[in-house]
């Protein structure tokens, strides 16, 4: 079985997902993510990312998301879990643009 198999990625798009992401998401979260971010870069309260194995279905793996305000809650192996400040919605940050991201620095690595 390949990885794509393994974890039902899109088949279609030539975009491959990035193994970071395979690892993020092999992370027990606690709860579910709506999508995964890679190449992040912070936009006030936001993020602009490309996003992988969004939950909606709505976009497909490696197009560029814009998400709604969000917080860092927690670190886990290297990747933080964000959530809306709506707090309907959580994000995994896989990777960031931005050297000086330490987005949930103050927060305990799992």
């Amino acid at each position: 079985m390949s990885v794509a198999e393994k974890f039902d990625v899109k088949q279609g798009a030539s975009t491959t997902v990035p193994q970071a992401v395979l690892d993020a998401k092999a992370v027990d979260w606690g709860v579910a993510i709506d999508a995964y971010l890679c190449g992040a870069g912070r936009i006030g309260g936001h993020y602009s990312a490309h996003a992988y194995f969004d939950c909606s279905g709505q976009i497909r793996d490696g197009e560029t998301v814009l998400t709604p305000p969000v917080r860092p809650i927690r670190r886990a192996q290297g990747f933080s879990l964000l959530q809306s400040e709506s707090g309907g919605d959580y994000y995994v940050l896989v990777s960031s643009i931005d050297a000086d991201d330490s987005s949930a620095e103050n927060e305990a690595d799992a």
